[in-house]
């Protein structure tokens, strides 16, 4: 079955300027051999101009309108829709489920988040297909990819936690682990305090 959209799950923006994982993701989704929608995903942090779906919705309709233009790469057109809703996959998910109808869909993440990301979807109703950017920031031989696996592998315990015990068991377990993460992730702790204000 063809996919209904293309999904790509947002990324760090820095005042309306896509950052390196966004844009990888971005350019990933133009990458995937399907002639239907894309849908960019995320909200804003406080102080933040953009959202990241906004962010990410401009930068596609540019890469779009010079495809059209001609040449080896041209395309059919594409209509580009932004959800701005969304601190997190689930939420960003669940944001999508309710601003569109499209159920079969592709997704676009990076390569450490693919399985945590499907099972989300699968929960959410969407029957999907998850992809990896190939031009993933980190490698094993950075700090950087070792954070970011240690952040998914917290991700898939708390996801657990919701199935064996409770919603709210599997609440105070990630609010712990976001903690923690704190410690060895500054940027990381900075988002999590935000995002709890904004709440």
């Amino acid at each position: 079955m063809k996919p209904e959209a293309v999904v790509v799950l947002g990324a760090a923006q820095y005042d309306g300027r896509p950052s390196r994982i966004l844009r990888a993701r971005l350019e990933e989704a133009l990458r995937v051999p399907a002639e239907c929608p894309i849908v960019t995903v995320g909200g804003k942090l406080p102080g933040d101009r953009f959202t990241e779906a906004e962010v990410g919705k401009t930068y596609l309709d540019d890469a779009l309108q010079q495809e059209s233009g001609g040449g080896a790469r041209r395309r059919p057109p594409r209509n580009v829709y932004a959800v701005t809703n969304g601190s997190d996959t689930r939420g960003s998910l669940e944001a999508v489920r309710e601003a569109h109808p499209f159920r079969n869909v592709v997704i676009v993440t990076d390569p450490l988040h693919r399985l945590r990301t499907y099972l989300i979807a699968r929960e959410l109703g969407f029957s999907a297909r998850v992809v990896g950017v190939k031009d993933f920031t980190y490698t094993p031989q950075q700090a950087a990819w070792w954070r970011y696996l240690a952040h998914e592998g917290g991700g898939m315990v708390v996801l657990a936690a919701g199935h064996v015990f409770s919603a709210e068991t599997a609440r105070k377990l990630r609010s712990f682990l976001h903690y923690i993460e704190g410690w060895f992730r500054p940027s990381r702790k900075l988002r999590h305090t935000q995002l709890r204000k904004k709440s």
